[in-house]
């Protein structure tokens, strides 16, 4: 993506006109529950949708100003902040295309997928800290593997791209893309309390392994909240993780069935011993 200092510009007077929107819309929002099992609280639910998307704001804005050629490692970062998905099909498609280049891929593609990991233990920080002590070991640890497994990959002999490759990321302060979580949000809420109310934790697990196929901020937000009040600090950590291993395993399955084996042996090779370890930490 080529470097455009009045793009960025405008981006930025995007973002900080809906800044300003919704700081001015969280003092009009009731901040009391409504709905199902009184689970919707518009002020909280509009807190988490400024929080989710300032913290997507960062990559997205990193990237536009890098350019997604500056390097395929920094983009991979960057890009995972802001949408680890959109950063795997992207490299995914590329490497369908060019598979001499599938090392680079890889590792770009592992980078996004392990920078999830401290993008969750964030956002749980922030919610609700008494969660940290138990995610922070297998989190970091799948987080310094999956690194180390970009370090093995751009060892290798590999050539740099040569075309110009566009990432499918969006500006996360939209109207559009924040409205969009917002719901998404207010549907995982109000799936995790029906699923509690049914059938216990086992349905919230249910739920955690369905939403970590598409986002895990969603998720990670409404257990790390819900572990305040309505269930157990074990029962919220065993959902994070739960999310993040199915949203790390989608990641392998679109490169798997996009990218080609080349490029999937290499990502599942990373994938498999950061998970199994963080998963082995989590136990123990």
């Amino acid at each position: 993506m080529p470097f455009k200092f009045a793009a960025v510009v405008n981006e930025w007077r995007s973002a900080l006109l809906m800044s300003l929107a919704s700081l001015a819309l969280l003092w009009w929002l009731p901040n009391q529950g409504f709905g199902p099992y009184q689970a919707i609280n518009p002020f909280q639910i509009w807190l988490f949708v400024i929080f989710i998307t300032g913290i997507s704001l960062v990559g997205y804005v990193a990237v536009r100003l890098l350019g997604s050629t500056r390097g395929l490692l920094m983009t991979g970062f960057f890009g995972g902040l802001a949408s680890s998905t959109a950063v795997t099909l992207s490299f995914a498609r590329i490497a369908k295309k060019h598979p001499a280049y599938s090392s680079t891929l890889a590792a770009g593609t592992i980078l996004a997928a392990g920078t999830m990991f401290p993008r969750i233990l964030v956002e749980v920080a922030v919610i609700n800290s008494t969660l940290v002590e138990t995610l922070i070991v297998p989190l970091l640890l799948m987080m310094v593997i999956s690194y180390g497994g970009v370090i093995w990959l751009v060892k290798q002999p590999v050539a740099k791209l040569l075309q110009p490759q566009e990432l499918p990321i969006n500006n996360p302060f939209h109207v559009v893309p924040a409205l969009q979580f917002a719901l998404l949000l207010i549907f995982i809420i109000l799936a995790t309390e029906l699923g509690l109310a049914h059938f216990g934790d086992e349905g919230l697990f249910v739920v955690a392994a369905l939403s970590g196929i598409t986002d895990v901020d969603a998720i990670t937000i409404t257990v790390s909240q819900l572990a305040l009040t309505n269930i157990s600090e074990s029962t919220a950590v065993l959902a994070i993780m739960i999310a993040a291993v199915t949203n790390t395993l989608v990641k392998a399955a679109i490169v798997w069935f996009i990218a080609g084996r080349r490029m999937a042996y290499q990502v599942l090779s990373v994938f498999t011993i950061a998970l199994g370890s963080g998963l082995l930490a989590f136990w123990l």
